[in-house]
This record gives C-alpha cells, sequence and structure tokens, in this order.
C-alpha cells in the first residue's frame, strides 16, 4: 500500500485509541484553505488514497467470487469491501470540498453509494443492489473519471460551502428530533466535514490535526450506532420504514454544536 493509505491508517488508529469526550478543542479551529492550490493538494491525497485501495480488477474478481457461493462470504472480504467504500466517500468528498463545482462526479457518487448498499446487506438474504448492477456502476465510474477535469475552488468559495454545509447540520440539530431518513442526512453532512479534517490531518500529519478528525469521527460512531440500534422493530423483527422522528442522541449534538462554535476561516 502507498504512503496515503499508511497515513490514513495510523491516523485511524490514533483515532481508534481516542475518546473525543476528553479532547479539548483549541479556542479557534481553522478550517480555511490559503488558496486554490491547498485545496488541490489534499484532494491529490484523496485521489492517490482512493487510486491504492480501490484495485478494478480485484473487486471484480471479488464480487464475482462472492456471486459463486455463501463460501465467499468472509469477513476478510466484507471488511475489504467497507475499506473501498470508506476512501471512495473521502475522494468522493474532497471533488465536493475542494472543486469550483463542489459538485463530484455523479457516476463516482453512484458507485460509492451502491457499493455502501451492497456492503449493508452483504452476507444477507437481501439481492439488492445486485452485483451485476454494482460491476455495471463501477464501469460507469472509471468512464467518468477518465474524463473528470478537476478544477479547484477560491478559498471564498471553499469558506461558502462548508458554511452550507454547517447550516445544514444546524437545522438538524435545532430540531431535536428527526426522522430517520433526516438523521441518516445529519450523519452524512457530518462526514462532509470529518473528511475536510481528515484531509487536513493527511496534509500536515500533526497530532492535533489527528485529535479534531478523532473528536468529530466519535459524533459520526454515536450516530452510525444509534441508527444501526434502532433499525429493527424490536416487536415486528423488520427494518423500521415509517417517518416518525427520533431523539438526536445528545452526546453528537454536543460535540458537533461545541465543534462549530470553535471554527475560524484563518489559514
Amino acid at each position: 500500500m502507498g504512503q496515503e493509505f499508511e497515513s490514513f491508517t495510523k491516523i485511524r488508529q490514533i483515532s481508534d485509541a481516542l475518546d473525543g469526550r476528553t479532547i479539548i478543542l483549541p479556542n479557534e479551529v481553522a478550517l480555511g484553505i490559503k488558496d486554490a492550490a491547498e485545496g488541490q493538494r489534499m484532494r491529490e491525497i484523496a485521489y492517490e488514497l482512493w487510486n491504492t485501495v480501490f484495485q478494478e480488477r480485484y473487486l471484480a474478481e471479488t464480487l464475482t467470487a462472492i456471486e459463486s457461493g455463501p463460501a465467499q462470504n468472509s469477513s476478510e472480504v466484507n471488511s475489504n469491501l467497507k475499506m473501498t467504500r470508506i476512501v471512495g466517500v473521502v475522494f468522493r468528498d474532497a471533488n465536493c470540498l475542494f472543486s469550483e463545482s463542489h459538485m463530484a462526479p455523479f457516476d463516482l457518487y453512484n458507485f460509492v453509494r451502491t457499493l455502501g448498499m451492497f456492503n449493508d446487506n452483504f452476507g444477507t438474504n437481501v439481492s439488492e443492489p445486485s452485483i451485476d448492477n454494482l460491476l455495471e456502476t463501477m464501469k460507469k465510474s472509471r468512464d467518468a473519471m477518465a474524463d473528470y477535469i478537476f478544477v479547484p475552488c477560491s478559498p471564498d468559495s471553499h469558506k461558502d460551502y462548508v458554511q452550507e454545509q454547517f447550516n445544514l447540520i444546524s437545522g438538524y440539530l435545532g430540531q431535536k428530533e428527526l426522522p430517520r431518513e433526516l438523521l441518516h442526512d445529519l450523519r452524512r453532512t457530518n462526514r462532509h466535514i470529518l473528511n475536510l479534517l481528515l484531509l487536513k490531518a493527511l496534509d500536515n500529519m500533526e497530532p492535533k490535526s489527528a485529535e479534531l478528525y478523532a473528536y468529530l469521527r466519535q459524533a459520526n460512531t454515536v450516530l452510525g450506532i444509534f441508527l444501526d440500534e434502532n433499525k429493527i422493530d424490536p416487536v415486528i423483527g423488520k427494518v423500521i420504514e415509517d417517518e416518525r422522528p427520533v431523539k438526536i442522541p445528545v452526546l453528537a449534538s454536543e460535540l458537533i454544536t461545541n465543534f462549530m462554535e470553535r471554527v475560524s476561516w484563518s489559514d
């Protein structure tokens, strides 16, 4: 594996060892970029990380093996698929954070999304999305990225985009209770900021940057555990599909709010 993946693994290991509740945040958390070149550099880090982890031939062979029978549904295969998806989300978010359009190519977005759905149903009786569908979205993503031209954004454009994410997060947190789908969206939106912190940490490899990542990552972990634990109705034993609001976990709300209150835009 490449240097970017080694650094990525190291930062996640540091994060795993830390409890976000014990981390003392600095008075100011700088999220800005000083120029377009800085944003382009962090996008390139995400690109190299993605190129290291995502091996199309290996993934295609793995999916073909899975299709041949349950014996291939090992925890190692599941772990590899999840890591591919995690890094894919980082790369997708890097394009949103640092490109002039603040959009990732649709086919990349769709592939990462489809892979996530496949991972969620891995080892179950649920056959959607199909392996053929996943392979097709992978091919389209490859073709789209071959034609994609990345144009970096300005510092002001980056600031405006991140503040839009914060406004969305603040709106969700202010409601105290959310339908499950909106709680999912709160977690997805917070992950945009989390991946910004990850890329900043990969760019400078300073301990404090890793701590900031660990701090906000705990909020996403709390939300993820809550959503997983409340996915199945204990009475009927089926996935909950209604839109009844649920309370936002207090710890996640406190961590995210405390973080946002300290954000500054100095370089």
